[in-house]
């Protein structure tokens, strides 16, 4: 019997991870279903991210929540530190759904996939691709006016990020070293995102975040717009911020 093979590029195998190693990890709902639909779901989630990254040692390097899929850049320090993270996110927010929407069933497509980051174009690559996604989804203009994002706080070159809906409020804290490295300082970062130098996927990584994401000629799929933040000088119920690293 012919043995299926296996697709080394993207894999969730806990044997598999390599500590100090940079994953783009990205996960959609089943049937591609919305995932998010309240500014408080989001907020939740933020905050679980950071809380859960402090506690398996793993570094967030940016990230994106769309409204059927999200894009995680992160790197563990320790074996096993991102299955970890994902398995408790994922099924936290699953449960929380289920219980706020009134709904059950598979909320994630399958289990989340991650493809390692093999160099540092690579990393430039993985990274433009995932903050600019808002854009290539023609939800906002400027990536950095996307709330739900890391782009934000790269434009302002911060190391944390402040949400707030209501009584509730995430702060994630962001590794900005290997982004500053390979971007430098000289450079705008809105300038990154509006006008990329160099195509901001390439064939083999586009191929992979297909595969999984599906296919859409808006890729990714067609998302509908997420809760806005909160305007400026008007009373909403959702807000973020962005505080500047000291």
């Amino acid at each position: 019997m012919k043995r299926k093979k296996t697709r080394p590029e993207a894999t969730s195998r806990l044997r598999n991870w390599q500590c100090q190693e940079i994953y783009h990890v990205y996960q959609r709902g089943n049937y591609k279903q919305q995932i998010f639909y309240t500014p408080e779901q989001l907020v939740i989630y933020l905050h679980r991210l950071d809380l859960l990254a402090r506690r398996y040692d793993v570094r967030i390097h940016s990230y994106c929540l769309m409204s059927n899929h999200i894009h995680f850049l992160l790197e563990p320090a320790r074996i096993g530190g991102i299955s970890r993270l994902m398995q408790s996110l994922q099924s936290y927010h699953s449960r929380w759904i289920h219980r706020t929407q009134n709904r059950d069933g598979h909320l994630w497509k399958n289990r989340f996939k991650a493809v390692r980051i093999t160099s540092p174009a690579h990393y430039r690559k993985a990274l433009l691709f995932i903050e600019r996604s808002p854009t290539v989804a023609a939800l906002v203009r400027h990536a950095e006016r996307y709330p739900y994002s890391s782009a934000a706080a790269h434009v302002a070159n911060s190391a944390s990020q402040v949400f707030r809906h209501g009584n509730r409020e995430a702060t994630v804290n962001l590794h900005l070293a290997r982004w500053q490295l390979e971007f430098g300082l000289d450079y705008r970062w809105q300038d990154w995102l509006r006008d990329p130098p160099a195509a901001t996927m390439d064939a083999d990584l586009l191929a992979v975040v297909q595969r999984i994401l599906g296919k859409d000629c808006r890729s990714p799929l067609n998302p509908v717009d997420l809760p806005p933040p909160l305007p400026s000088g008007r009373a909403s119920p959702s807000a973020m911020t962005v505080a500047r690293a000291g």
